[in-house]
This record gives structure tokens, C-alpha cells and sequence, in this order.
């Protein structure tokens, strides 16, 4: 037990110093998540390339979200530190507004096949129509969503630490 007790002290100190860490870098921070971003939408556009061409119905507003998607991240991936810390929540905006255009089309597009809606197509224009409504917001205020970002993520390291080092108090 004396081992698992001195690795959650360990463990809580790494997550409070990254937390602090993130609190005082922000730049840093937008610039570690939007490689990670980037990486993720690169995977999701490829994705969505494959599934176009693999489909029995091949809607091409589905095809050109995965293109973008491929086109966006490797942009965010060639793109200095500072444009990364800049334009990931521009990005994001954009990506969120076209892939929730892409559900609304194909949701609308489903239902007119199947000539019925069903679960999925409700789930494909609720999502569309959120992702559009979230895309403009994000677009309109993408200072605020980059601060909120950095400061949800630098409080759920911190509560991660004091989780940790709370733990190290309890264990005998």
C-alpha cells in the first residue's frame, strides 16, 4: 500500500503543476490542442472520405465535409505556434458549422430515402441544426470559447491533483 500512496502524491503534484501550468500558458495550451485537434480532425475527415466512398448512398455534402475536414487539419498542422494559438477556435467554428450542415443534409436526405424518419434522422438534423447554431456561436466569440477552453481544462487537472494528493492524506 505504501507504494500506491506515494504514486498518487506523485501523481496529484504532476496534475497541479500542469494545472497551474495551463492557468499561466494559455498560448501554450491552445498550441498543444490544436495538434491534438488537428490530429483528430485529420482522422475524422479521412473518415468521412472513406465512408463516402464505401456508402451504397453517396451524398456529396458528405464527401466535401470529409475533404474539408482533411484540408482544414493539415492547414492547422503546417501552421506556425502562433497561428495555431490564433486560429483553433476559428477552425473549430468552421468545422463544427460545415460538419453540422453535412448531418443536416444527410439526415434530410435519409428521411426523403427511407420516406420516414426515424430515430437516426431525428438524431442527424438535431445534431446538424446544433452544430450550425454552435459553429455561428463559436465563430462570433472564439476569445471567450479559446479562455473557457483553457480554463476547463486547467481546473479539471487542478481538481485531478487535489483528488490525488487527497487520496495520498487518506491512505494509511
Amino acid at each position: 500500500m505504501n507504494k500506491t500512496k506515494y504514486f498518487s502524491l506523485i501523481v496529484g503534484i504532476i496534475f497541479l503543476v500542469l494545472g497551474i501550468y495551463i492557468l499561466v500558458n494559455p498560448v501554450g495550451n491552445m498550441i498543444t490542442l490544436s495538434v491534438l485537434f488537428s490530429i483528430v480532425m485529420l482522422l475524422a475527415g479521412i473518415s468521412e472520405i472513406v465512408g463516402y466512398f464505401n456508402s451504397n448512398r453517396r451524398e456529396l455534402w458528405y464527401l466535401l465535409n470529409g475533404v474539408i475536414t482533411v484540408i482544414l487539419a493539415i492547414w492547422l498542422l503546417s501552421a506556425d505556434d502562433v497561428s495555431k494559438a490564433t486560429l483553433i477556435p476559428n477552425l473549430l467554428a468552421l468545422w463544427i458549422f460545415c460538419s453540422g450542415i453535412a448531418r443536416l443534409i444527410d439526415g434530410l436526405a435519409l428521411k426523403k430515402t427511407l420516406q420516414r424518419e426515424t430515430n437516426l434522422t431525428k438524431r442527424l438534423v438535431t445534431f446538424g441544426i446544433t452544430g450550425i447554431v454552435l459553429g455561428i456561436i463559436l465563430w462570433i466569440v472564439p476569445g471567450i470559447v479559446a479562455t473557457l477552453l483553457t480554463i476547463l481544462i486547467a481546473a479539471i487537472f487542478i481538481f485531478q491533483g487535489i483528488l490525488f494528493i487527497s487520496t495520498y492524506m487518506v491512505i494509511k
